[in-house]
């Protein structure tokens, strides 16, 4: 397959790039299902919550049998050879800094980053909320 010549099809998406890129991270960055989810194991049965997109992102609470509660996060684990998106291409983080130009001119060419700022924890704090953390008060 690493022969393949590959063309990706992506169409125009309906709620533009701003829900598209909210769709990919819920992918992303995500694991299929983390341990504080997890309610009660009890008598075979697995309890945990989620929250339900459709219905104003309410949390509700659902009890599946072990072996199907295991099944389903095994879908999520990858075949051998594969990697997950978020370790690969301009992802990953040895190419973040060297893509990140090239990304922000395909997001938006003329919008104007920010330089990152290097200052002290008592800089920033002066900064943010005009403390002085050296002073006593």
């Amino acid at each position: 397959m690493w022969d393949k010549q590959w063309i990706t099809y992506a169409k125009q998406l309906f709620g533009g790039s701003e829900q598209g890129l909210e769709y990919l991270c819920r992918y992303t960055h995500r694991v299929a299902i983390t341990n504080n989810l997890i309610i009660d194991i009890d008598d075979g049965k697995v309890r945990f919550s989620y929250r339900e997109r459709g219905d104003d992102n309410k949390e509700k609470e659902l009890t599946v049998a072990a072996g199907k509660f295991i099944r389903w996060a095994l879908l999520h684990v990858l075949p051998r050879g594969f990697t997950k998106i978020r370790y690969y291409g301009f992802l990953a983080h040895a190419n973040k800094i060297t893509c990140m130009e090239l990304i922000r001119a395909f997001i938006d060419p003329t919008a104007v980053y920010l330089q990152k700022l290097v200052e002290s924890v008592q800089e920033m704090i002066l900064r943010l909320i005009g403390v002085d953390i050296c002073c006593c008060p």
